[in-house]
């Protein structure tokens, strides 16, 4: 690999990185390490497909870091987890995570902050009213903390979502600023005894310096998130079986139907949330239009995909929804194979012949825009929405169909908004989802029993995009307002509402 020198600045920063030695924890010492690191490497060798595609730069990381290894003195375990998780970063492998032991997180921001237009917004909860205002009214955003530009400490402190669509990455980062004590401690750097934050107008051009002490109390200032999402954000599958919760997902108002879906659960976890499904769609099979709303759905499994295809596949239609490629010992095993096929994922040699017929011609114009090798990586799996199987023509649904998504739809919800994408009658809306799918794998390194997840993968979208770092982009852009973001309103699904009664009212 020809080395740039951008390359080989960050290839000295991580090697330095590495050695800094901060965090009192269990320390390793340099032949620890490389049993460590040995052990990694047939393991990024065998299971990751992001490392397959994408791992030149991280291989040439990690080899210059064992050569580094005879000079250095030990390290904590912390301090080598920190390490891996930016060097993992580079993979893009968006369920990729590493777990890191014993960071220090007893101090906080002394206010809220959210992202809003690419900025950080710096915000105190009215508690009464349960809005949002502005810390500084005059200074509503965020321009640095202790001399570091905002974007930039974001940038820093979430390694592992450096390679997100944008939108995703800031709304991961931002959430992650409250926890500034553990900031620093990733950061390999003591934390500073004062605070100096700058904040600035909203038009840039005025800012104000304030001193503050950090906040010691955490739920002072509780991580902004979606008001509609809030009361959902803690419930488990089996919550989703509750009749309380189910009352507050399944809504109509002036014919327009509306299912907010906050979890991808799993059919035999919350067979309620699918028993309320199909009465909800066979009660409202003639309303003028449906809202899927997926927004801050951070994925789960994939049997809604198809509970939902039910009612909006007709009964003739065949449709290719998704195409993955397993990394994995050849031939797969049962293991393996039966991985897929929870995902509803099959070889073409377990499709019926019409579906053959469909995947062939679906391949004559897919084009990949990441090719992978055949030793190494099965051949296609296809996801298909088959109407003669699956479809519930007693309850079809024939109307215009809007799905609603943001940077938190993750993992199977972004599934779900891809395989939707270009149906007839459906329309996406909202922001680019935060695209993951990867079917992950767990592995935990033998001397400092750091686990790792890894995934092993490659699954495309239909126009022969990776989900991974790309996501599926909608056909209504409908970013948050202000008032969205201060709890004042629920913007993004009111402006959906009125684009869907203009075009209800003009005969659409």
């Amino acid at each position: 690999m020809q080395q740039t020198k951008s390359f080989s600045r960050l290839v000295a920063v991580l090697i330095a990185f590495a050695f800094v030695n901060t965090l009192p924890a269990q320390a390793l010492d340099p032949s620890s390490i490389e049993k460590d690191l040995s052990f990694l490497q047939a393991e990024l060798d065998r299971l990751s497909a992001y490392y397959a595609i994408r791992g030149e730069v991280v291989s040439d990381i990690l080899g210059q870091y064992r050569e580094s290894l005879q000079d250095s003195s030990s390290i904590s375990t912390a301090s080598f987890a920190l390490f891996l998780q930016e060097v993992l970063g580079e993979l893009g492998d968006r369920h990729s995570k590493v777990d890191i032991p014993d960071l220090p997180n007893t101090k906080f921001l002394p206010f809220v902050a959210a992202p809003f237009e690419n900025r950080v917004l710096a915000l105190v909860l009215n508690k009464a009213t349960k809005q949002y205002a502005f810390f500084v009214p005059k200074y509503p955003y965020l321009k640095s903390i202790n001399g570091i530009p905002t974007q930039s400490f974001l940038m820093q402190i979430a390694p592992r979502d450096r390679k997100a669509p944008r939108a995703a990455f800031m709304n991961r980062a931002v959430k992650r600023l409250k926890y500034m004590e553990r900031n620093y401690a990733t950061l390999q750097q003591v934390l500073p005894t004062e605070f100096t934050f700058e904040f600035e107008s909203e038009d840039g051009t005025e800012r104000k310096v304030m001193q503050l002490p950090l906040e010691l109390d955490r739920r002072k200032h509780t991580t902004w998130d979606e008001r509609f999402y809030w009361e959902f954000s803690r419930l488990d599958d089996e919550d989703f079986s509750k009749e309380e919760v189910l009352a507050k997902l399944f809504t109509v108002e002036n014919d327009i139907s509306y299912i907010y879906i906050p979890s991808m659960s799993r059919f035999d976890k919350a067979p309620r949330l699918f028993e309320k499904l199909d009465q909800f769609m066979r009660q409202q099979k003639n309303s003028k239009a449906l809202i899927i709303d997926l927004r801050h759905n951070g994925g789960g499994v994939r049997d809604m995909i198809w509970a939902l295809a039910a009612y909006l596949v007709p009964e003739d239609a065949i449709h290719v929804v998704n195409l993955a490629r397993q990394r994995a010992p050849l031939p797969l095993s049962k293991e393996w194979k039966g991985d897929l096929r929870r995902r509803y994922l099959f070889p073409m040699d377990e499709l019926d012949e019409e579906e053959k017929e469909v995947a062939h011609n679906f391949l004559k114009n897919f084009v990949p825009t990441v090719s992978v090798s055949d030793q190494y990586f099965s051949k296609f799996h296809f996801a298909l929405f088959n109407g003669r199987k699956i479809s519930k023509q007693d309850a079809h649904f024939s109307g215009q169909v809007y799905i609603l998504a943001n940077e938190r739809s993750f993992s199977a919800a972004s599934v779900l908004v891809a395989a939707f994408q270009g149906l007839p009658n459906v329309t996406l809306v909202g922001e680019r989802t935060d695209g993951s799918s990867g079917n992950s794998e767990w592995i935990e390194l033998p001397i400092s029993k750091i686990p790792i997840k890894l995934s092993t993968m490659i699954s495309y979208q239909k126009n022969g995009q990776l989900f991974d770092g790309v996501g599926t982009k909608p056909d209504i852009h409908l970013p948050r307002t202000l008032k969205q973001i201060l709890w004042q309103e629920d913007s993004q699904l009111l402006q959906l509402k009125k684009i869907i009664q203009e075009q209800i009212s003009s005969g659409q």
